[in-house]
This record gives C-alpha cells, structure tokens and sequence, in this order.
C-alpha cells in the first residue's frame, strides 16, 4: 500500500496564474481603505481561490486526449515566474497608491511603505495555510474513499466520502 502526502507535487501551471491573476486583483481599489493585515488576508484568500479554480480548470484539461508537451510546460513555467513578480509589483504599487488616495480623502493616515512587506507576507502566509487545508481535505477524502471502497462500489464510495468530508467541513 502506497503512503499518501499533503503535498505530493508542485503547484499546477494554471492554478499558479490564476492566483497570481486573482492576488493581483484583490489589489484594485475598494470603496473603503483596508488595514495592512486585512488586506494581506483578503490577497491571500483570493489567490487561494484562484489557485483552486484553476487547478480544477488544469484537472478537468488533462482529462482531454491531447495536452501540451512538457518541453513547452517548461516554458511557459518559465515566462509565468518572470512575469508573476513584475505583473505583482505593479498591482502592489497601484495598490499602495490607491489605498494612500482613498486615505487622503478620508482623513486617515497614510500606509508606510514598509507595510508592503507585511501585506506580502501575510498574504503568502494566508495562501500556504489555505492550500495545505484543502490539501490535508483532499488526501482525507481520498484515504476515506479507499477505506470505503473495500465494502461498497467505488461510486457509492466517491459520493459517501464526498458527502461526509462535506458534512464535517460544514460542521466545522
């Protein structure tokens, strides 16, 4: 019987651009200025999100007879890690300039610069937390789904783990 990880491969492509798309987002101006920390939180949570929908896009892809070739999957890794940072840069700055305007306006203090590396630090923090929960959920569905499929048929087996896992995460 093979042993299971939280963490058995590295983060999926599209996943990977789909959060740094919805972490830059999360960046755009609110009608109300954010503290450092809530933002970092709410940067953190939308690029979860964003992971996770496009992790499901890339899973539900490779169920597709024809996909890319891993010498362009290498590629495209590499042009995603040169322009992540540079696109995330920007949006902080825009964003930064933007909560600093939004303050202005509403007779606030304005955000020290240093704060940028709180708000990246808890956003990345609020990130890897989020996505080795739902991984943890993940591997437990699966080793729920095994330990079920020994009694019942696979089906009935995915949908009772499904449900269950479901249940106690709502409970929770």
């Amino acid at each position: 019987m093979t042993r299971s990880r939280v963490v058995r491969r590295w983060l999926s492509l599209t996943g990977y651009v789909f959060a740094v798309f919805f972490y830059c987002a999360s960046l755009t101006p609110s009608l109300l200025p954010r503290s450092v920390l809530f933002q970092g939180v709410v940067s953190g949570l939308t690029a979860v999100l964003g992971y996770a929908l496009g992790a499901t896009l890339s899973a539900l892809g490779r169920r597709l007879p024809r996909q890319a070739p891993p010498r362009a999957e290498r590629i495209l890794w590499r042009v995603v890690l040169v322009l992540s940072p540079v696109l995330i840069l920007l949006f902080l700055a825009l964003g930064t300039r933007w909560q600093q305007d939004l303050r202005t306006r509403l007779d606030m203090p304005r955000v020290e610069t240093y704060d940028i590396l709180t708000l990246v630090g808890v956003s990345v923090l609020t990130f890897a937390v989020f996505l080795l929960i739902a991984r943890a959920v993940r591997l437990g569905t699966r080793s729920l789904v095994r330990l079920l499929a020994r009694w019942v048929p696979r089906p009935v087996a995915y949908a009772a783990g499904v449900l269950v896992v479901g249940y106690l995460l709502f409970g929770v």
